[in-house]
This record gives C-alpha cells, sequence and structure tokens, in this order.
C-alpha cells in the first residue's frame, strides 16, 4: 500500500507536464489591451529570443451540468487560434492513447469531470456562461487528464458560449527557453514591466512546488511500511509462539 501511494502520485506532474501540456509558461493579463497596445507584451512576447512562440487563450471558471441536473466545476480553455490549443495541449484517451480530434466544433471535457457527471462522448451536457444563462454543447471527446479540471472548446464555440466574437483575451500560453531559475526570473521580471500583466508563472516551479510535497509524502510511506513490517513480525511471533506451545 505505501509503495501503491507513492507510485500513484510520483508520475502525475511529470505525464501532465510533459505528455499532456507542452506550454512551459503562462501569463495572466487584466486587459486584452495588453496584447494589442503598441509596445506591449505582444511586442515583447516576439522579440524576445527566449520565447519560442505564444497564443493567446481565454480561461475562465464555471458550472456546467449534464441531463439529470448534476454540477460540476471545470476552466473553459479556448484559443485565438485552434491550432494554438492543439499545440500547448494534447488531445488523447487514457486507455490506448488514442488521439482526439480538434476542430471548429468541438468541446473536450477532462476525464474525471466526465466520469463524476456520467457524460460520454455525444452526450449533450450545459454550460453556464457570465449571464448565468446555460447553453448546450454535445461533447466531442473525454480527454486523458491528471491536474486540474479542463473543458477545452474551440474559438467558434467559444462565441456562442459567450454571445460575442469580441472574445476577452485573458491569459498567454507560450514556450521558452529558460533552462534556468535564473532565466525564469529575468522573463518573469520583464513581463510584469509590461502594462496589463499581472503575473507570469512557469510549469519547472509548479512541478518543483510538488516535488517537495513529494518529500513529505516519502515520509507516510516510510511510516506505513514500518507499521506493516511491525505488524507482520507481531503476527509471526505469535504464531511461532502458538505452535511451539503446543
Amino acid at each position: 500500500i505505501g509503495f501503491g501511494i507513492q507510485d500513484s502520485l510520483l508520475p502525475i506532474v511529470t505525464k501532465q507536464s510533459t505528455e499532456l501540456t507542452h506550454n512551459d509558461m503562462s501569463i495572466t493579463l487584466s486587459d486584452p489591451k495588453a496584447l494589442t497596445m503598441e509596445q506591449g507584451l505582444a511586442e515583447e512576447l516576439d522579440s524576445n529570443s527566449a520565447v519560442q512562440n505564444w497564443g493567446a487563450v481565454y480561461t475562465k471558471s464555471t458550472t456546467i451540468y449534464n441531463a439529470e441536473g448534476e454540477s460540476a466545476s471545470v476552466s473553459i480553455v479556448a484559443a485565438a487560434k485552434d491550432s494554438d490549443l492543439t499545440r500547448y495541449v494534447t488531445f488523447r484517451t487514457r486507455k490506448g492513447h488514442k488521439a482526439i480530434s480538434f476542430d471548429s466544433g468541438s468541446a473536450i471535457l477532462t476525464e474525471k469531470t466526465a466520469e463524476n457527471l456520467g457524460l460520454h462522448t455525444g452526450d449533450t451536457f450545459w454550460v453556464e456562461n457570465a449571464e448565468g444563462t446555460r447553453v448546450e454543447l454535445t461533447l466531442t471527446g473525454i480527454t486523458e487528464n491528471y491536474m486540474f479540471t479542463r473543458l477545452y472548446v474551440s474559438n467558434a464555440q467559444l462565441q456562442t458560449l459567450l454571445g460575442t466574437q469580441d472574445i476577452p483575451w485573458n491569459t498567454v500560453y507560450a514556450q521558452t527557453r529558460c533552462d534556468s531559475a535564473a532565466d525564469r526570473n529575468t522573463m518573469r521580471e520583464t513581463l510584469l514591466a509590461c502594462n496589463y500583466v499581472t503575473g507570469a508563472s512557469f510549469t519547472e516551479d509548479a512541478t518543483s512546488m510538488f516535488d517537495n510535497l513529494i518529500v513529505s509524502l516519502n515520509s507516510v510511506v516510510v511510516l506505513i511500511i514500518v507499521c506493516a513490517a511491525a505488524l507482520a513480525a507481531v503476527v509471526l511471533y505469535n504464531l511461532i509462539s502458538v505452535n511451539l506451545a503446543e
């Protein structure tokens, strides 16, 4: 049991950050003007040699419902270009790793949320928009996922949900060449100096934080194994003593 707990948790972050999601930096915006203003964030990202590529993304927490009215909280994720979303996220089934297509009509839900709501590919579900109105969508895929709960939709589906073509992009995903903590800190300081940028986080930082949590988990694993060994010793001692007495 001890080793089982350890082996079930250790691969989560590595698998999520290397096989399923591929952006190593996320930038939070307070206003989409950051991407359109002169000498703003977009120009900085285009001119910075440490940035390989980037894409504007919309993310927002919301609630989804199944036909029975059961609900779950998820984060809607959509990109200005659908090709950007498929660049930063791998959509595949957990069993067999079969690729899930992503097009203008796609609405893909992470596996655990779909399981909790009893949803399957082709089922109808409802998404609550900013006005509190429930918009009907058809689930086109259920993707492998281990961290966070997400509903990935195409740009066209997002416009339907929000009821507008003027999408308030509030996040930027990017792939960078920042290999050290110093490089990441320098990049973060540069980006935070741009107007309307409120945060910049790196996947490597979150991975390091999780690794620190795993260290404490190792103590729990050791405790479980020691207790199990002590129990085994007591049982063996009693069995032997009983047999000797007989």
